[in-house]
C-alpha cells in the first residue's frame, strides 16, 4: 500500500496495477491509489472453478456469465464488510 500510495504521489496520470493477497487487500490497495488490484488467491479458485464448469460441457457464455455474477457479489460483500470494519 505503502508503494501504491507513493507511486500516486509522484505520478498521479499513471495506471496502477497491483496483485493482492485477497479481496479485502485489493481494496485496500485500490482505496490507496491502485488503478486495478487482482486478489490472487480469489482469481485462482475463480479460474479452477471455470474450468471445471466449462470441463462439465456447461456452454462458454453461460459460465463466463456465472464467473462474472460471482466476482461482482464477491467485490461488493467484500466492500461491504470493509465499510462496517472500518
Amino acid at each position: 500500500e505503502r508503494t501504491v500510495m507513493a507511486i500516486r504521489q509522484m505520478r498521479p496520470d499513471v495506471a496502477i496495477y497491483a496483485r493482492a493477497r485477497d479481496i479485502l487487500h485489493a481494496l485496500e490497495l485500490v482505496d490507496a491509489g491502485a488503478t486495478h488490484a487482482v486478489p490472487e488467491a480469489f482469481e485462482g479458485s475463480i479460474e479452477l472453478a471455470q474450468r471445471v464448469l466449462e470441463g462439465l460441457g456447461l456452454p462458454e457464455n453461460a459460465v463466463e456469465g456465472t464467473i462474472d455474477e460471482v466476482r461482482r457479489e464477491a467485490m461488493a460483500r467484500a466492500k461491504l464488510g470493509n465499510q462496517a470494519a472500518g
